[in-house]
């Protein structure tokens, strides 16, 4: 459970800046 919450709150910024 706490993997999920590192990677939603890691991968959501990490995804964003990385498509931009």
């Amino acid at each position: 459970a706490k993997i999920s919450e590192f990677m939603g709150t890691f991968l959501f910024p990490y995804i964003t800046i990385f498509t931009i």
